[in-house]
């Protein structure tokens, strides 16, 4: 088993969290059984993440976790950037930190299962990227979000494109 510092950790938590958001601001009913399974998805990745290490360690990583979060999502929540919106934004800034081979995750892990139900074709995430001002502003936003992250220590080895 690989040794992650506490960085990486909190770097595999990121986009948990982020997505946990999309899910959390985006679904009407969060008893729907597609959001039930979204973020069950989600909270497995968490627990993925975590494992191997001491309890009080999981419980600190979780914490600095959400408070990084918290910090970079302010913006987007007082800008009330609409959920699909912000759903395009972590599309774009998870594909950029996986072309860069910096956010790898297992084809059919619960990260790759959450992600491909809230990108789905059917979905108004896709919709919105065939909007090109508004699939531009994404990608503008994505490109801010990781100078965001990276101001804060994570993800620095990323070249913003």
């Amino acid at each position: 088993m690989a040794y992650h510092t506490d960085r990486h950790i909190v770097q595999a938590l990121l986009p948990v969290r982020l997505l946990l958001s999309v899910v959390h601001y985006g679904v009407a009913d969060r008893t729907d059984p597609e959001a039930v399974q979204v973020t069950a998805w989600l909270k497995a990745a968490e627990v993925e993440a975590l494992a191997g290490r001491p309890q009080a360690d999981q419980v600190k990583l979780a914490r600095r976790s959400w408070a990084v979060y918290d910090v970079v999502i302010k913006p987007y929540l007082a800008d009330q950037t609409s959920c699909a919106k912000f759903a395009l934004i972590v599309f774009y800034l998870l594909a950029e930190l996986h072309v860069q081979e910096i956010y790898l995750f297992v084809e059919g892990s619960a990260f790759d299962q959450a992600q491909a139900a809230i990108y789905s074709e059917q979905g108004s995430v896709v919709e919105l990227a065939n909007a090109p001002a508004l699939d531009q502003s994404a990608q503008k936003q994505a490109r801010r979000l990781l100078r965001d992250l990276q101001g804060h220590g994570y993800f620095r080895e990323a070249v913003p494109a």
